[in-house]
């Protein structure tokens, strides 16, 4: 469902009305001079640009999959790029004017996930399971009576102990 989107004063009186859209940001300009209503991230980078001098409407244009938005000092130019870990493909960058015309266009190269992060989740996952362990022999102390699987689980502490420490070393 689109939103709408409008402009209030000081006393939070509507002053202008922008329109219908789907938008999820309003950014604006470093001189405050223009204003930008756009659509990034799950929506398709619909962007429409609007002086604040007059409320006119500037230009309307589309940058798809954008994740990432920076004005430039001069107010004038804009970055907007499609990066990860937001999109993990066509990852890319773009230097575009208000008017909808890019300036420069760069691809940038998508990362590839490392064994050095699959051991981190490894390691993440033994914790997590060595916590839980803890947990159950707490309860057993307390003097509940675990189920089968939970007794199970409290025998394998020694084995996923010795993995943890492999993979720590490694």
């Amino acid at each position: 469902m689109p939103c709408r989107a409008t402009l209030f004063n000081t006393k939070c009186d509507p002053i202008h009305q922008f329109g219908d859209g789907h938008y999820n940001e309003i950014l604006f300009n470093p001189q405050g001079n223009m204003v930008g209503l756009c659509g990034f991230g799950n929506l398709r980078g619909k962007m429409k640009f609007f002086s604040m001098e007059n409320k006119k409407l500037l230009s309307d244009f589309t940058a798809p999959d954008t994740t990432y938005f920076e004005w430039s000092p001069s107010g004038d130019i804009f970055l907007a790029g499609t990066l990860s870990p937001r999109l993990r493909q066509d990852n890319e960058f773009k230097v575009w004017n208000v008017s909808g015309k890019i300036l420069l266009h760069q691809k940038v190269a998508t990362p590839v996930t490392s064994g050095v992060d699959e051991k981190e989740k490894k390691i993440r996952n033994l914790k997590k399971k060595l916590f839980q362990v803890t947990k159950l022999k707490e309860q057993q102390k307390e003097g509940k009576e675990l189920e089968k699987n939970q007794l199970e689980k409290i025998k394998t502490e020694g084995v996923l102990l010795a993995e943890l420490k492999a993979l720590e070393l490694s």
